[in-house]
């Protein structure tokens, strides 16, 4: 889809503003947190596709302050709710993230004097919100944590030291965790060079985004790591377990009984 076939909104810098006076740097800057705050609406598992732009510049007016934005038709519905939360002056409707971007974004107009406004477009329900020049927005506030338990598994690349760390790359995601140990988990890691381990931690989870801090986690103890095994392998060992427990059975007819709470006895017995 071009440019011209999506949506339009239009934001307005307002105060002592033309177009010819912004530095493309500076409209560059403020449209990236712009770009970042509705992404944070959409969330982060949102596919737009590798070439799909998520906010267009199609258009400055001539003589006045009006930019004239593209959007997919997917993502207009997150512009309405961040305007809606300026109107409402309510920045908990939208995440965190999407706060941080949007302060981010007016704290460049406020650096030059200016205002910003969404413009009413009641077809993609976008309502008009204002940020009047030099008034802003709240700054949000410091991220919701929570503490629980994970386990890490990761193989083993270094571990001792001064302070007794163990270096890991967890498993699939190859990054790379310094964590603090004790001396006895240190030697006994130490052992275990380059082979893959699993470690009971306690961490404390960022819960916007459900990342913990590294730097927060607390190994509670090494558990045992099982290779696991391939589907195939798995149905032969069940099989192997039963053993001949369901010789004759015919599956459709026992999970019918079942259904009907009539298993017989014969295969009770069994």
């Amino acid at each position: 889809m071009s440019d011209i076939q999506k949506p339009i909104f239009e934001l307005h810098m307002i105060g002592e503003v033309k177009p010819q006076t912004v530095p493309a740097s500076v409209l560059g800057e403020f449209l990236i947190e712009v770009e970042k705050s509705i992404l944070a609406v959409l969330g982060e598992d949102t596919e737009m596709g590798s070439e799909t732009a998520l906010v267009s510049l199609v258009g400055v007016k001539e003589g006045s302050n009006a930019l004239s934005l593209a959007s997919p038709a997917t993502v207009i519905p997150a512009v309405g709710i961040i305007a809606d939360a300026i109107v409402r002056q309510d920045y908990d409707r939208i995440p965190r993230k999407a706060h941080v971007h949007l302060y981010e974004a007016v704290k460049i107009c406020q650096r030059h004097g200016w205002g910003v406004q969404f413009v009413q477009n009641e077809k993609y329900g976008i309502p008009e919100a204002t940020v009047a020049p030099g008034k802003g927005i709240p700054k949000p506030g410091v991220p919701k944590k929570a503490k629980g338990t994970t386990t890490i598994v990761g193989k083993v690349i270094k571990a001792g030291g001064v302070d007794p760390k163990v270096h890991i790359k967890e498993l699939g995601t190859e990054v790379s965790l310094h964590i603090a140990v004790t001396e006895v988990l240190a030697k006994e890691l130490a052992g275990r060079l380059y082979e893959t381990v699993s470690l009971e931690c306690r961490v404390a989870w960022n819960m916007d985004e459900w990342t913990y801090d590294t730097s927060s986690i607390s190994v509670l103890r090494l558990t045992e790591y099982r290779q696991p095994q391939k589907t195939k392998r798995a149905f032969q060992a069940l099989r192997e377990s039963a053993g001949s427990q369901w010789d004759g059975v015919d599956p459709t007819a026992y999970l019918n009984d079942l259904y009907q709470g009539e298993v017989s006895s014969e295969v009770s017995e069994k």
